[in-house]
């Protein structure tokens, strides 16, 4: 679990692949500061319409989505941004990160859904 966590954290630490587009970007750095007032669920709906509007091609928003889906148990926003990633992911060391983050997605949906 803890090795799982750091993973997905360090996933979400990187924002150097925020969103291309213009408004995408405003949105998803007012997810940003909703996260700055503890506002996470505020936030993870930001990322979500970020992403939204980046055509789902955001892979910071994604990553933002998994972190705090998986925190909030939304886990439909989770596996959505987990099977975005891996449709993104270029190369093989990105493939098998991808991959491996969407694993973790689902092994903690089904352990909270029992």
């Amino acid at each position: 679990m803890i090795v799982a966590g750091l993973v997905i954290s360090s996933l979400a630490q990187n924002d150097a692949d925020g969103p291309a587009n213009e408004k995408a970007q405003k949105t998803y750095k007012q997810g940003l500061e909703y996260l700055r007032q503890h506002m996470t669920s505020a936030a993870l709906d930001s990322f979500k319409k970020a992403d939204k509007q980046d055509d789902g091609h955001c892979v910071g928003c994604q990553k933002k989505m998994i972190k705090y889906g998986i925190e909030l148990g939304e886990w439909k926003t989770a596996e959505t941004a987990g099977e975005e990633l891996v449709a993104e992911a270029q190369g093989a060391k990105d493939l098998a990160l991808a991959h491996y983050t969407l694993g973790i997605v689902l092994r903690d949906e089904g352990l909270d859904k029992h």
